[in-house]
């Protein structure tokens, strides 16, 4: 949650402003990636993977979801949803 710490405080591990998003896929998959700006971070095929920071947080669509696994920060990786799930996710902290 934003302002949950304060303003002092780098633990490096928590607070949405020091995490960051990894989306992984081993075969080719369709990806926008948007800050919570609305700025336009990627847009591509994505084989591999790509690394963005959280910030306020992150809104993400894929042609094939069930493709693209997401992590946030350390926490476990999970998969973006099933293939008929073409939807925009918000990605936020944990």
């Amino acid at each position: 949650m934003p302002g949950a710490e304060p303003s002092g405080s780098n633990s490096g591990t928590s607070g949405s402003q020091a995490q960051v998003v990894e989306f992984t896929s081993s075969d080719a998959s369709w990806l926008e990636v948007v800050d919570g700006e609305g700025s336009i971070l990627f847009t591509g095929e994505l084989k591999g993977t790509r690394r963005f920071p959280l910030g306020q947080g992150l809104k993400v669509r894929s042609g094939r979801p069930d493709l693209v696994t997401v992590r946030v920060g350390q926490g476990p990786p999970r998969r973006l949803g099933r293939v008929e799930q073409v939807e925009w996710k918000p990605i936020t902290a944990l």
